[in-house]
Formats: C-alpha cells, sequence, structure tokens
C-alpha cells in the first residue's frame, strides 16, 4: 500500500507525546533482519490519538524482554512452549503502550495490557465493522 503525503496539509498527529501510557494498536508490521543480519519484526503502534511509533523486536537474547513483555501484555505468552511469531501474527494486537520523551523522541518503554473497560470497548468497536 503507498504512503500519500499532500505538502502544505496540516498534520493532526502530534510530534511527540509527553511520557505516559497510551491505547494503541498495532497498525501494520513487517518481518526482516535487522541491519546487523538478526531476524526482526517491526511494528507500527497507533495510538488512539493518532500518535503513530514504529517498535522494533528483535531475535537476540539481550532484546527477548521486549517481546515477553509484548506477549504478556497482549496474553499470548506461554509458558516452556517455544512458538514462532511473524507481524502478520501481531496486526490486531492492542496495547497500552508505555513511552517515555528522551531528548524530544518518543521511545517504548514496556507494554500494559488493556483494561477490562478498553478491550470492552474495542469488542464494541469490531462489532460495527
Amino acid at each position: 500500500m503507498p504512503i500519500k503525503y499532500t505538502y502544505g496539509k496540516e498534520d493532526s498527529q502530534p510530534d511527540f507525546l509527553e511520557t505516559g501510557t497510551y491505547p494503541a494498536h498495532v497498525k501494520l508490521g513487517n518481518d526482516k533482519p535487522s541491519k546487523a543480519g538478526n531476524e526482526m519484526i517491526t511494528l507500527l503502534w497507533q495510538c488512539d490519538n493518532g500518535f503513530a511509533i514504529w517498535d522494533h523486536l528483535v531475535d537476540l537474547p539481550n532484546c527477548y524482554w521486549r517481546l515477553k513483555a509484548l506477549l504478556d501484555a497482549t496474553g499470548n505468552s506461554q509458558p516452556k512452549v517455544e512458538v514462532e511469531y511473524k507481524s502478520t501474527d501481531m496486526t490486531d494486537w492492542s496495547v497500552n503502550l508505555k513511552l517515555k520523551l528522551v531528548d524530544g523522541v518518543n521511545e517504548i518503554e514496556g507494554y500494559e495490557p488493556l483494561t477490562k473497560e478498553q478491550t470492552e470497548k474495542k469488542n464494541d468497536d469490531l462489532s460495527f465493522q
């Protein structure tokens, strides 16, 4: 799908968000190796307020905490079972993204499960699509 941009058009997406937790869903994903050649899943998260942020899940032992935290937050963790994931497995996932602001740029600090109310609202919204 091509990206369309109109020059001079007001952009309603904020440039950054204050440090905090924001409801978000995976807008799109991509599976391709990192620059170093490690397997990597790249996700584009879109927050409910329109803000979008990229997330890179790299297949390295010091990066597994990110995938584990995401699996825990989405209810997809499976203890003591080896499971393979691709970005297409994650395209309907929603979480509360924990963002921090560092030098005017947002970074993903972690993931939290949606609250019961957020899950019910999401399910209500999906029933009309």
